[in-house]
């Protein structure tokens, strides 16, 4: 139950508790289409609120979730700026990745086909 999305990178197999989903992919791609923010949209416009203006991500709403389809240089361009996040929050978990997250908000919003006025929506403006 989250605010916005806050998915996360795991190569260590650690375990997680009822209250996590886990989407099984090798897949960096993946990570960054859910964390960007209209995956945050879409969420919101499918699972159920909560108060406080939380949101449920289940399973029965991530897997509503659709991942564009992608080249695979477009693939890994997202990767590489994901690569870079967690770098940044590997060095410092406060460390301010706004500027790189924006990229990949961009490089998804051009995947799905998003007109400027569609862009404004997602974003709140």
């Amino acid at each position: 139950i989250i605010k916005k999305p806050s998915n996360c990178w795991d190569s260590t197999g650690f375990y997680s508790n009822d209250k996590t989903t886990i989407v099984a992919t090798d897949r960096k791609y993946v990570l960054g289409i859910m964390n960007c923010r209209i995956t945050n949209f879409v969420m919101q416009q499918i699972s159920s609120t909560k108060q406080g203006g939380y949101f449920e991500y289940k399973p029965v709403y991530i897997a509503q979730t659709p991942i564009p389809a992608a080249s695979p240089n477009q693939q890994t361009e997202i990767e590489t700026i994901v690569n870079q996040i967690l770098t940044a929050k590997a060095a410092d978990p406060t460390a301010d990745t706004s500027v790189l997250e924006a990229q990949i908000d961009q490089l998804v919003y051009a995947l799905y086909g998003l007109t400027d006025d569609e862009i404004a929506i997602v974003e709140g403006r």
